[in-house]
């Protein structure tokens, strides 16, 4: 079986796509016959037309930030890194609702919104580069 081409940019702009809004309201596959990008929203009727019957040996669904672990995982390594200090108020955070506006107000008060950036950026990269390996999809650039 030949392996799908996919250029990076277009899977992390499918990532982020499927990433926003409310969970379950986007959508994207991964057509590998053609490498295409399939997208489709609850908000919009203008995106693509999914197939009717999704073939899974054909198209593979795009994984948001809940499937690959990049949300409160990804923050509490980064605090036990770079501010070990604040980790406990960080877990506490992490328990309750609109975690990630009180997490970023935690970085802009020491400093660190834009290190989390650059983590946030490097830890998603390479949960997409490891689910690319284990789907067998080829990233070009």
């Amino acid at each position: 079986m030949k392996k799908v081409k996919i250029k990076y940019a277009d899977l992390e702009e499918a990532y982020v796509f499927v990433s926003a809004g409310p969970e379950y309201s986007h959508d994207a596959l991964l057509d590998t016959q053609t490498g295409r990008m399939l997208f489709q929203s609850a908000d919009s009727e203008e995106l693509d037309e999914f197939p009717e019957i999704i073939d899974r040996n054909r198209y593979i669904s795009i994984p948001t930030k809940t499937d690959l672990h990049l949300g409160r995982p990804v923050a509490i390594s980064f605090t036990e890194i770079y501010i070990p200090d604040a980790i406990a108020e960080v877990r506490r955070i992490f328990g309750r609702k609109g975690a990630f506006s009180k997490f970023k107000d935690l970085l802009v008060r020491a400093g660190m919104l834009e290190q989390w950036y650059k983590h946030e950026e490097q830890e998603t990269e390479r949960a997409l580069r490891e689910w690319c390996q284990a789907k067998g999809i080829l990233l070009t650039s």
